[in-house]
């Protein structure tokens, strides 16, 4: 009680048989042990706080100061932590760097110290995965690491704090056993809040590069997070090396994206599935196409062939009659339709229901109202992407869906689950998504002449089909 009075954390903590105290004269980067009795009156310095096997007692919680200024320079600005774990005092590091940076100050020398010690401590513990889960995920705030306040914070130092980042990036990696999942929880819930301090700062070019430098020694979620960086400034610095570096990060990107069904079954099953899956293609079959999209699908081929004798608007060719080829030319044309590549991965659900919505309020045909069920937005996305799917004239293979930040694909002509087709703004606070160059999508598929359709073209596209439904 006396040293939440002083503002100097404490707590106690106790084992199977004892219980004493622990108090931090210097702001967390020393602790002192303190036996107040059962085992003699004797105390100890550490260097980190020691828990080991001890928990917090029931009512030990210290109530935090209220509104206290430190008078002390360098100690920490930060309620008391009491008994708490390497991962909380790690998280409580970070928010106190987020509210230092977020007020325009740089960070101060005990909170990056006492973050330092707890890091490698925490990182350094064996831990078994049964045992301690939490050991694989990344602290709330651990975005700030990436940010360039504290890049430039890092000093001399930034060799250790890259193996910071390194190390607890890969833990959370291989800890996971779905390879995706690190990616769906760090750019949900961490990214948004590194472009937000992004935003308030000015991006050099020592920052960038030294993203680039990061970017071949993470895992694939941070390499997601760090492209996304580099996509949104490196357009904005002078440096043509830079930018050629990036392209190559780009034309690099590791895709494996996993293969999903997003036909009607999986979505709605049964017999009622499939006639309301016939009854959207059947409608789409009626609809004029996208005359803009289909020049851009078609490939013209000519084709020459001779004939001894005249056939069609065939011509002669006196050269080959002198020396008795066959000599009369017939000349044909044919049209074949290259394969096409729905990059979706951008698609945001609330630029598409919004256009939606204003074109609802407006008017829709009768025929079309009724076939969506009378006005539910997810019927017209559906009826939306059976028609994107019905320019796809390529008999031999089928359409291709990228989607959620290229971690998945479908091939389907039927895209019936379209809630996978756009990116859910209740999970992504980003107003960008990573884009990939089309090179490097048709590269993976394997598919040089494919048409890649991205997120300005769907957009296009969504317009072009809106006045296709208006009355």
């Amino acid at each position: 009680m006396r040293c939440d009075y002083w503002d100097i954390l404490a707590g106690r903590v106790r084992n199977a048989s004892h219980r004493f105290v622990e108090i931090s004269p210097d702001g967390g980067l020393t602790w002192r042990q303190y036996q107040l009795g059962g085992g003699g009156q004797t105390s100890a310095d550490i260097k980190e706080v020691d828990w080991g096997d001890y928990h917090q007692p029931e009512g030990s919680v210290l109530k935090p100061p209220v509104t206290r200024e430190y008078t002390r320079s360098g100690q920490l600005n930060c309620p008391s932590t009491g008994n708490i774990s390497l991962k909380q005092k790690i998280e409580g590091s970070l928010c106190e760097l987020v509210r230092q940076f977020s007020e325009g100050q740089s960070a101060s020398a005990a909170v990056m110290q006492q973050l330092k010690n707890n890091y490698c401590a925490f990182n350094g513990n064996v831990v078994y995965k049964d045992t301690d889960p939490f050991k694989y995920d990344l602290p709330n705030s651990w975005s700030i690491l990436l940010s360039p306040q504290m890049f430039y914070q890092f000093g001399e130092n930034i060799e250790d704090w890259e193996r910071i980042i390194k190390k607890s990036a890969w833990n959370m990696a291989g800890y996971r056993d779905d390879p995706h999942n690190a990616h769906n929880v760090f750019v949900k819930e961490q990214l948004w809040e590194l472009c937000r301090f992004m935003q308030e700062k000015e991006i050099d070019v020592s920052y960038l590069n030294w993203v680039c430098d990061l970017y071949h020694s993470v895992p694939l979620f941070l390499e997601y997070t760090l492209l996304i960086i580099l996509q949104i400034f490196s357009e904005r610095c002078d440096s043509e090396q830079l930018k050629k570096r990036v392209k190559l990060m780009f034309m690099s990107y590791p895709l494996s994206p996993e293969k999903i069904n997003l036909e009607a079954t999986e979505k709605i099953g049964g017999i009622s599935g499939m006639r309301l899956s016939k009854r959207y293609i059947n409608f789409v079959k009626t609809m004029s196409m996208s005359h803009s999209l289909l020049g851009r699908l078609s490939q013209h081929r000519i084709h020459q062939q001779f004939h001894h004798q005249p056939a069609g608007n065939s011509r002669i060719i006196p050269e080959k009659l002198m020396s008795g080829d066959p000599a009369f030319l017939n000349v044909s044309k044919s049209t074949s339709y290259k394969p096409i590549i729905f990059d979706c991965a951008s698609l945001r659900g609330r630029e598409v229901e919004s256009k939606i919505y204003r074109q609802m309020a407006s008017g829709i045909k009768s025929e079309i109202r009724l076939i969506c069920q009378n006005g539910m937005i997810g019927k017209y996305k559906i009826l939306f992407f059976h028609w994107l799917a019905a320019h796809h004239m390529n008999d031999t293979i089928s359409p291709i869906w990228l989607m959620r930040d290229y971690q998945c694909y479908g091939e389907t002509a039927q895209p019936f689950r379209q809630s996978n087709l756009v990116v859910s703004d209740d999970c992504y606070y980003l107003e960008t998504r990573l884009k990939l160059p089309p090179e490097r999508i048709r590269d993976y598929f394997n598919q040089p002449s494919a048409v890649v359709l991205q997120n300005d073209d769907l957009l296009a596209l969504l317009d072009e089909f809106l006045a296709l439904i208006a009355t």
